[in-house]
């Protein structure tokens, strides 16, 4: 049995089951030996991981020459399902691009058009690429008649007219004991959080130390809405769930 049949073999063995695997490695190409241990743990059969390579060096004339960036080698396990999935993607783009692709190619093309109609901040960055970003970092909504009537005058004509229907003299309406919905952030606003914040998390810790949390990422009112906090630019911000919650029971 060759050492790499072995190798392979190492993260299901036990005592009860090593005769077994011993028997089947004998009787096993390297691939079908794999596969089975694959079945057999699908998780320890694969251990992710990621790790920086040295740049590949070339010697000419007894001098080292760097000739590429570093890079990184992915080591992971997929299922048959998905391998077969993503030898489809190789096949559609190396068609489409009338070239062979590599797996790392397929994977570039697959997660660019993903990153292109997913992620939040290239949303936003297309959206003031168009200009239809609102330049005014005062937004409001309209159901929040917190604002005094100052602050409304601060706002410009396009916030007025949103709140010209309402009655805001004081006493004029006794919302006590009612408790108004909050209506979802319009799509602009939320695409002018992620642009400012470049999808990541805010919180800063006492060493001046910004998270660097890019998952589970939620808007948070810096002034609360139940204390009048509104809708406006300057009181949102992104915080990833773990530092929402800090944040919330702090006060």
């Amino acid at each position: 049995m060759s050492l790499s049949k072995a190798q392979k073999m190492a993260a299901v063995l036990t005592p009860e089951n090593q005769n077994q695997w011993f028997d089947l490695a004998k009787i096993s190409t390297h691939k079908q030996l794999e596969k089975q241990v694959a079945m057999a743990s699908p998780r320890q059969a694969v251990i992710e991981k990621m790790q920086y390579v040295s740049p590949q060096i070339d010697i000419a004339e007894k001098i080292q020459v760097k000739t590429s960036v570093s890079r990184v080698a992915l080591q992971m396990g997929l299922s048959e399902k998905l391998m077969l999935k993503l030898r489809r993607a190789q096949d559609l783009e190396s068609s489409r691009l009338k070239k062979s692709l590599s797996l790392e190619e397929t994977l570039e093309q697959v997660i660019n058009l993903y990153l292109e109609k997913k992620d939040p901040v290239r949303k936003a960055e297309r959206q003031k690429m168009k200009g239809q970003l609102q330049t005014s970092h005062h937004v409001i909504n309209k159901l929040n008649l917190n604002y005094s009537s100052q602050e409304l005058l601060m706002q410009g004509p396009a916030t007025r007219q949103l709140t010209s229907s309402l009655d805001l003299k004081q006493n004029s309406i006794k919302l006590k004991g009612i408790k108004i919905k909050r209506q979802p952030l319009p799509a602009r606003l939320i695409h002018q959080v992620q642009l400012r914040d470049r999808g990541r998390c805010t919180f800063t810790n006492s060493q001046g130390q910004r998270c660097s949390s890019q998952r589970h990422l939620e808007i948070h009112h810096l002034k609360p809405v139940s204390k009048g906090g509104g809708n406006a630019l300057e009181n949102l911000a992104l915080l990833c769930s773990g530092h929402h919650k800090v944040v919330h029971c702090r006060h």
